[in-house]
């Protein structure tokens, strides 16, 4: 059946087979019907959007009155629109014309051509693809596709003599960077997998390497990660921290798996890397690339429910429940296969807890219809599925076919001819914890839902428009891996290195570090065999400790000052003279801004000027005079207070308390006994405050 917005394509020219005159005419023997079913054509006008015959004359009478508006244009007018208004006057009289939607571009009835330009030039960044990535949110490419798009944006770079080492890129589940001896971070944030590669990793005699990572879900504890290059092996250690669903992880042994052509290894803590398991997160490392995941068998996980609907003709639906381990890789792919195959989401997910147990308690979905009235349940007829608790805990490995637990329901509507929407209640729980259930509310209209329903976009689009990301990250700033410079670490590694007689080495500092506290001896065990076993030279301990501090820092996006901050902490805690210049390196790097430091003089001045409409030079701390320091650090007024750390909205209702008081002066004066205006003291201010919001900027 055909819908509305196929017709209105078929009346554009938009149709694969559609053919349009060089005057811009559809062809006679398209003629511009459209088919109704296998039998029948029937003419419709576009514009009305109804299926019905004009006659002749209104077909006339709509042509001059396009002419006349033609004739009113403005000289301004988009000479776009004054081509189609001439041509629309030409196609009315033809017989079988439907008029093209006013505002279409004629130029947008044919597909786009791709752009030819040169997109690394000196002028300005394209405009913001915001809603371009808004269709992504669904779509993914191959990881060999997005390695050519990468690898082709970055030729035509270095063809404009654009240098794009050191810049990253991350785009869908992809990351990636031409890094050199640098090193850099690689993050693919919506995901939450990050990789270091810290300096040094990369040997300063190598030419740059194209270093990526490629992300998919699989229904495992961890996301699984391709990374590359496979056959590049690195001087250091590089850091991959994956995020996690396991409940109480930090009990929980998890078996981290490099998987390769040549098969699948485990990583042995120490040996072939050390391995960290956090309370969401775990943090491992290694010298070479492959797949990278983790298994685990833990007494409890945390799993998404999500329900997807759409409609099997006019009067059936069928429902489909998701069950899946709640990682963002896996909710990106259930996504994207639910879209594909034309469901919609209803209602928001929920994340269910789900525990192993002995004996086994399976997981229990039931649909109920609202109104049983018009709506009932056909497939299964009880209401009721079963997803087994084998199915939710089986022994995943690399052998194992990765799948997603998911049930199916139908329901239909009794009497066709009411069109109701469908409304039901659904509810997730494992057996014996019905109290912690997940309850969805479902609504679905069967025809709002296919016009509002995502835009199918193509595999060209898909690709045209991560091409723009790419070279808008290309062109961006260098990231740099770690936030001391290398003379500084050095040293630092030099002497933390040496064993301490009271242990206020190396040792220590990850239990005084955010991020890699409580950890314990197991841990310090395996990076000092770690360190011993370098393919060329011993690493240094400590620089394992730091690396892993680095990375974590950037996995709780802590921003460099804070990370900064954190390290000086942990440096301080060990109480010795010899790293005080480390210390010094790091108080010289998260100095205060001189215009955070002129902040409280900035805003005294311009809230005590502000009456008289004029603001004076302001200057720096030191050449206040005294009287000023000690009254703007001593006893800063109650609104100074307020414009520095409150919101603008703060600063508003201060100032319309003030309005509010003069509101409350002249009511009195002119109205002694109060009978004009009752309102209370909390009441005025809030009036005072919504006019004063409703003002201009420049009124205020």
């Amino acid at each position: 059946m055909d819908t509305k917005d196929q017709r209105s394509r078929s009346a554009q020219g938009n149709a694969p087979n559609s053919k349009i005159h060089g005057d811009g005419s559809p062809t006679p023997e398209e003629n511009n019907y459209i088919r109704k079913n296998q039998d029948q054509t029937e003419p419709f006008d576009e514009v009305e959007n109804t299926e019905r015959r004009h006659p002749h004359a209104v077909r006339l009478f709509r042509g001059f009155f396009r002419w006349l508006c033609f004739c009113n244009h403005t000289p301004k007018a988009d000479t776009s629109k004054e081509l189609y208004l001439t041509n629309s006057i030409l196609w009315s009289f033809h017989d079988s014309f439907h008029s093209v939607p006013h505002g279409t571009d004629l130029a947008q009835t044919s597909s786009p051509q791709p752009s030819t330009d040169p997109v690394f030039s000196d002028e300005e960044s394209s405009p913001d693809q915001s809603a371009a990535m808004d269709e992504l949110k669904n779509v993914t490419l191959d990881k060999q596709d997005l390695l050519d798009l990468f690898d082709s944006m970055c030729q035509e770079a270095k063809g404009m003599g654009h240098d794009v080492v050191g810049r990253v890129v991350q785009v869908l589940n992809f990351a990636a960077a031409v890094l050199d001896s640098r090193g850099g971070i690689l993050s693919v944030d919506a995901l939450g997998v990050h990789l270091y590669i810290p300096p040094g990793a990369i040997p300063a005699e190598e030419s740059p390497q194209i270093v990526y990572m490629y992300v998919q879900g699989r229904n495992h504890l961890t996301p699984y990660v391709q990374c590359g290059p496979s056959k590049f092996e690195f001087r250091k250690d590089v850091i991959l921290i994956l995020p996690h669903c396991a409940k109480d992880a930090v009990d929980t042994k998890f078996n981290c798996v490099k998987s390769s052509s040549s098969g699948n290894q485990t990583i042995e803590g120490g040996k072939d890397g050390n391995v960290i398991v956090k309370s969401k997160s775990i943090l491992m490392t290694m010298r070479h690339f492959c797949g990278l995941t983790a298994y685990g068998n833990p007494k409890a996980k945390y799993m998404v429910a999500r329900v997807f609907i759409k409609d099997i003709n006019d009067t059936n639906v069928m429902v489909r429940v998701r069950l899946f381990d709640d990682t963002k890789a896996n909710l990106q792919e259930i996504q994207t296969a639910e879209t594909r195959n034309g469901f919609v989401q209803v209602d928001m997910p929920g994340t269910l807890e789900v525990k192993r147990t002995d004996p086994e308690k399976d997981v229990r979905i039931n649909l109920m219809c609202s109104d049983t009235d018009c709506w009932v349940i056909t497939e299964p007829q009880s209401g009721w599925q079963t997803i087994q608790h084998s199915i939710l805990w089986r022994e995943c490995g690399p052998d194992n076919v990765p799948s997603f637990p998911s049930k199916i329901f139908k329901a239909s509507m009794r009497r066709s001819t009411e069109r109701a929407p469908f409304d039901g209640y659904l509810k997730v729980f494992q057996e014996g914890r019905e109290e912690q259930s997940v309850d969805f509310a479902l609504t679905y209209s069967l025809n709002v839902a296919k016009a509002t329903s995502p835009r199918q976009i193509t595999e060209e689009q898909v690709k045209e428009i991560c091409r723009q990301q790419i070279r808008e990250q290309l062109r961006g700033p260098v990231a740099e891996s770690r936030l001391l410079d290398e003379e500084t670490i050095r040293k630092l590694c030099s002497r933390l290195d040496e064993p301490s007689p009271i242990g206020r080495d190396w040792r220590i500092l990850p239990e005084n570090l955010t991020g890699l506290k409580g950890h314990g001896h197991g841990w310090v065990e395996s990076i000092k065999t770690r360190a011993a076993s370098g393919f060329l030279t011993p690493q240094s301990p400590t620089e394992l400790v730091l690396d892993a501090f680095f990375a974590t820092s950037r996995e709780s996006d802590m921003g460099n000052r804070r990370t900064l901050q954190e390290l000086k902490r942990g440096l301080h805690s060990l109480n010795r003279p010899d790293v005080r210049f480390a210390i010094k390196v790091i108080d010289d790097q998260i100095c205060p801004d001189p215009q955070e430091t002129n902040i409280n003089v900035k805003t005294t001045y311009t809230l005590k000027f502000e009456k008289d409409g004029e603001v004076p030079e302001i200057k720096s701390e030191q050449d206040q005079p005294q009287m000023y320091r000690s009254q703007s650090l001593e006893q800063p007024p109650q609104r100074n207070f307020t414009a520095m750390n409150g919101t603008r909205e703060d600063l508003g209702r201060d100032r319309a308390s003030s309005t509010s008081d003069l509101l409350s002066s002249s009511i009195s004066a002119s109205d002694p006994e109060g009978q004009i205006n009752k309102l209370d003291s909390k009441q005025r201010t809030d009036s005072a405050y919504e006019s004063y919001n409703g003002l201009d900027t420049d009124d205020r």
